[in-house]
């Protein structure tokens, strides 16, 4: 999943903001940033979404990366 990523445009590396939400880099979506309740609806048409966890990599202080534990309908 995306993980959190401030919505600023940066034409120096081709990254570009649009909607709010959408991340294009050299004019291709790459990332949508949706909250958790957004994604688990998406994603309730096809699998139980059972937990929502955070997460943080070596180095980083907040937990703002995410996994979402889904099980087969």
């Amino acid at each position: 999943m995306n993980f959190y990523a401030e919505p600023v445009s940066k034409p120096e590396k081709k990254i570009e903001f649009k909607n709010g939400n959408e991340m294009y880099v050299n004019g291709i979506l790459r990332m949508t940033s949706r909250i958790d309740e957004e994604w688990s609806e998406i994603f309730s048409q096809f699998f139980n979404v059972e937990e929502v966890t955070y997460f943080a990599w070596d180095g980083e202080d907040e937990e703002t990366r995410r996994i979402f534990v889904m099980s087969k309908k």
